[in-house]
């Protein structure tokens, strides 16, 4: 499945973030690490909205590409099994995976030294920079892919802060972006759908999750968690 064959790929960040923590900070430093990934109940609510609201950005996505939304619909309601497999696989390996060394580890470091709007241009760079593969699929996959990540890094700062640095709940966002791409593309493959329409789907979601980031860098409310440069000096 998609998933396994990024097991060891993209648990890189998070053994990375887990080596320096313990060189550099020692057990005190793992412990408060490791304290970051228990799940708070007081923040489940989370953990519904977030795969919901990926699921709908992305069946939104879909329809503005050409496919029906009563397709879509059934789609999800025929294969809720795969949906919600799609979700924990998502969530436990690409999320964690990630989620532990990007703002488990790097992100509350970069905010040791400057505000919110400085440290997301260099997540954003260092993000890319370990999808640098990604980067030789040509323009039509590469400039969707880099507005989508620009977009997310801003969208998981804005998590990051309203959740206090809980990387459980970042691991679902994180999985909740991806999942339901992945599920939506193969549901759409399967049914017999050109590559082009797949291109398509990608540049109508990039778009989509901008428009998000946008919304809450505008927003004076959300403008306000995400630069209030929570743990920053």
């Amino acid at each position: 499945m998609t998933y396994c064959s990024k097991l060891f790929v993209v648990y890189g960040p998070a053994l990375a973030g887990i080596i320096v923590t313990a060189v550099t900070s020692g057990k005190a430093g793992l412990s408060i690490f490791f304290a970051r990934l228990k799940p708070n109940f007081r923040q489940a609510v989370w953990w519904v909205v977030l795969p919901v609201a990926g699921t709908l950005i992305t069946a939104l996505a879909c329809t503005i590409a050409g496919i029906s939304p009563y397709s879509l619909f059934t789609i999800v309601i025929n294969n809720l099994p795969l949906w919600g497999l799609h979700l924990v696989l998502a969530t436990l390996i690409i999320g964690f995976g990630e989620e532990m060394g990007w703002r488990g580890y790097l992100w509350p470091e970069l905010l040791k030294t400057r505000k919110v709007r400085l440290a997301i241009p260099i997540m954003f760079v260092v993000w890319g920079l370990w999808h640098f593969p990604l980067l030789f699929n040509g323009y039509k996959f590469v400039i969707p892919f880099l507005i989508l990540e620009l977009s997310a890094t801003v969208i998981l700062a804005w998590i990051w802060q309203r959740v206090n640095g809980n990387i459980f709940v970042l691991a679902i966002a994180h999985g909740s972006i991806d999942f339901s791409e992945f599920f939506f593309e193969k549901q759409v493959l399967g049914s017999g759908q050109h590559w082009d329409y797949i291109l398509t789907m990608w540049g109508v979601l990039s778009l989509l999750y901008a428009a998000v980031a946008i919304v809450i860098v505008l927003v004076p409310a959300t403008k306000k968690d995400l630069f209030g440069d929570k743990g920053s000096k």
